[in-house]
């Protein structure tokens, strides 16, 4: 399962996200490639839009990411959090977001 957290703070958002979907094999899961691809999005959107935004670490089944406040950061955090209640409703047994 997907695990995201989202932790807010005043200054900085954290957010979380690990695990695997184990919804098909590796290679073949739909979930987990959608998941990554909401969240490197993201992150991608953030460093472009500004890269002192966003703090981040990733490996396999594994991203961390503290972003500072930021009107624009804030909706594209806002967007990437819907999004991925959107596949939540969906794949319920292989994401879970708290």
């Amino acid at each position: 399962m997907i695990k995201i957290q989202v932790m807010k703070n005043p200054e900085q958002d954290t957010i979380i996200v690990s695990g695997h979907s184990g919804y098909d094999v590796e290679g073949h899961d739909i979930v987990c490639a959608g998941v990554s691809s909401i969240v490197i999005t993201t992150i991608n959107a953030i460093i472009r839009y500004k890269n002192d935004l966003i703090e981040y670490e990733s490996k396999s089944g594994y991203v961390k990411m503290v972003i500072k406040h930021d009107e624009i950061a804030d909706l594209l955090i806002e967007n990437m959090i819907s999004l991925l209640k959107e596949m939540e409703e969906k794949y319920q047994k292989y994401i879970e977001i708290n």
